[in-house]
């Protein structure tokens, strides 16, 4: 597979060699398609997003399928240095991987987290730093949100080239271009994966409508950052392969067998039959032997060794959460059951602050500037705030747990027949604080006081039983 691999790579450079590039004129984009009428021109029948225009980019390149392959770590190794290459770098090996990587249930879950840790929450549009509803709910729409996942995923890919389209005062319609023929290192669309040429997304007539959002690099090498997929992509191969092989052994140890044993011979009617009962087992395996034939299988029945599986299993999850939410436990943790010491919150929290700048940042740079270009009306000093939910209630839960102690301990000072100063406690606690005034007549309708009064009255009775004395009322 490997080998066909790389022939397709030196087949497709050759042949992108061999056939136009294109240019960098929206004329010229047209034209690159007419390779001998092979679709016929003007219907776009082949294409699939039509001719290119400002407005689709996308219909640039060419309706080839993109091609799917087996990966391992070698291939994992080979992505990394055709990106590094110091002539004619490219990132198909490594989008390629990325495609498959990120089909593992563990870590779709854990970029869907991730996401929602941003698009879950809840922000104002502010102009000159004061929110404004009208824009605040303009851009709290779908095609909002689209973008921000767009964006998003750059910092998990490397790079977003982020398509614009019927802008007007609502906002516009947003969609993505294929990152396979998007080189960041020279910055153009390509008609093919690994063609060298192609359409500028600097060009003054396609530029308007493109956003490309990017990360940086960490090593210097390329002009853009390879994504944070390209670190947990090995581990991600470990655990596909594990699972693999994990449902090979429960195939093996923890299916039955069936086998049946008999003399007949092969082209035997009722040997056929016996073959035809095996073959409807389903998946199950099933063997016909002869009567002295005998079949063993050899398993670790002693020691730790069965759970392995489990073990190495769980041990590259806590490692894939670590790389992507900061925190092994990040993704099954259960409120109450990790104890004080655990930082889970805090390493989620690091996260989102991360990423909610960053998409405050493209925001300001990016976007607001390309729709202002566009025609939308939106003012200068445009900008999107989060709301700090989760700070706001933490300071509001420790507000109240302060005021409780506090309280708890002015309680503990008047039973001990002190008194404390009402202004100080008013300034304590921040609010009006009044002393509450006792009842003048002992007998109004309170509790402690009838119960006192009751007793007073028994009392004058016996002392006018026994002394025959009326007393005034």
């Amino acid at each position: 597979m490997r080998d066909v691999d790389k022939f397709m790579k030196k087949y497709s450079v050759v042949k992108n060699f061999a056939l136009p590039g294109g240019g960098a004129t929206e004329r010229n984009a047209k034209l690159a398609f007419d390779f001998g009428n092979w679709a016929q021109p003007g219907d776009g029948a082949l294409l699939p997003g039509g001719i290119p225009s400002p407005e689709n980019i996308s219909g640039y390149i060419a309706p080839v399928q993109f091609q799917r392959i087996r990966h391992d770590v070698g291939l994992w190794r080979e992505a990394v240095r055709e990106a590094e290459l110091a002539i004619l770098p490219f990132r198909v090996r490594m989008q390629r991987m990325y495609v498959d990587t990120v089909l593992n249930p563990h870590l779709q879950a854990l970029m869907l987290r991730r996401k929602r840790l941003t698009l879950l929450r809840d922000f104002d549009i502010c102009v000159n730093g004061q929110p404004s509803e009208t824009l605040t709910e303009v851009f709290k729409n779908q095609w909002f949100y689209d973008y921000l996942n767009h964006s998003l995923d750059a910092k998990a890919y490397g790079y977003s080239l982020i398509q614009l389209s019927n802008p007007d005062n609502d906002g516009c319609e947003v969609d993505l271009v294929r990152r396979f023929n998007v080189s960041p290192d020279r910055r153009v669309v390509s008609l093919f994966e690994y063609s060298v040429t192609g359409i500028d997304f600097d060009d003054p007539v396609f530029n308007p409508y493109l956003i490309f959002v990017k990360t940086p690099t960490e090593i210097g090498v390329s002009k853009c950052g390879y994504g944070w997929l390209y670190k947990v992509a090995n581990i991600e191969l470990m655990h596909r392969n594990l699972l693999q092989q994990n449902a090979d052994y429960c195939q093996t140890f923890a299916h039955p067998l069936r086998t049946i044993k008999t003399e007949k011979l092969q082209g035997d009617a009722d040997r056929k039959r016996y073959t035809e009962f095996l073959k409807n087992q389903g998946a199950l395996a099933g063997l016909i032997l002869d009567p002295s034939d005998e079949i063993e299988f050899h398993e670790a029945n002693t020691g730790t060794g069965s759970k392995c599986y489990e073990t190495f299993g769980a041990t590259l999850e806590k490692m894939m959460s670590k790389m992507v939410l900061g925190h092994g436990d990040a993704l099954d943790s259960v409120p109450g059951k990790l104890g004080k010491e655990s930082n889970v919150e805090d390493a989620i929290n690091e996260v989102k602050i991360e990423d909610g700048r960053f998409v405050a940042w493209d925001f300001k740079k990016n976007l607001v500037p390309k729709l202002q270009g566009l025609g939308v009306p939106l003012p200068q000093n445009t900008t999107i705030v989060y709301n700090n939910d989760d700070e706001m209630l933490e300071g509001q839960t420790k507000e109240a747990e302060n005021a409780l102690i506090f309280g708890q301990a002015l309680y503990q000072l008047s039973q001990a027949g002190y008194q404390v100063d009402v202004t100080e406690v008013s300034e304590r606690l921040d609010m009006n604080v009044i002393v509450k005034v006792q009842p003048a007549n002992p007998g109004a309708p309170d509790e402690e006081h009838k119960r006192a009064a009751d007793i007073q009255n028994r009392i004058n009775l016996i002392y006018f039983k026994r002394h025959g004395k009326q007393l005034n009322a």
